[in-house]
């Protein structure tokens, strides 16, 4: 399934879908926009998806401003493992604060195991 909105802005579409790589294996679709769903996508204000890139970015791996995912890097990061510069989850790094079962971070960490 494929999706892409006729409105662009700066040349990227406001909306693209791209799910599935169809019957069996084969390569992942990627979607790209401002906002963007896909097996792999990149969003520059939301993003979701299997790895998402974007300001908002939701997904097994998600990359962004506000992460959220299994495993979440970004500036605020919550996920199974949390990497950023406020993390909240089971295994939480973080340069400012960080809570979870393992916290670790440099100014503040609260949780089972804490280290700052």
């Amino acid at each position: 399934m494929e999706y892409k909105s006729a409105t662009t802005l700066l040349g990227m579409p406001l909306v693209h879908v791209a799910l599935g790589a169809g019957q069996g294996f084969g390569p992942r679709r990627i979607a790209k926009g401002w906002i963007a769903v896909g097996d792999v996508a990149f969003g520059v204000l939301f993003a979701a998806g299997g790895v998402a890139f974007g300001g908002l970015a939701i997904g097994g791996l998600g990359v962004g401003g506000l992460a959220l995912g299994g495993v979440s890097v970004g500036l605020w990061s919550v996920g199974g493992l949390a990497l950023g510069l406020v993390a909240l989850g089971g295994a939480a790094i973080a340069v400012s604060g960080a809570v979870g079962g393992v916290a670790l971070a440099i100014e503040h960490a609260m949780g089972g195991l804490a280290i700052a």
